[in-house]
């Protein structure tokens, strides 16, 4: 699932039968959506950046030099 707000929410499910017979629902299952602040979020993004490009760097520089 996608596009939820933050908060509280709890789900249930039931199979529903070709036929069109409903079965029982399940138990309630509850999760909590909460989103980084967005210094955290800029951080753990350079990070990756970071990460990323010293990899293309490094496989590059290695297929030149062994060539």
């Amino acid at each position: 699932m996608t596009g939820l707000r933050e908060g509280r929410y709890s789900f249930r499910v039931r199979q529903i039968a070709p036929d069109g017979k409903e079965g029982e629902w399940s138990s309630p299952l509850s999760l909590q959506v909460q989103y980084l602040d967005r210094p955290t979020l800029f951080l753990l993004l350079s990070v990756g950046a970071i990460v990323a490009g010293s990899t293309i760097f490094a496989i590059t520089f290695g297929f030149f030099k062994n060539r």
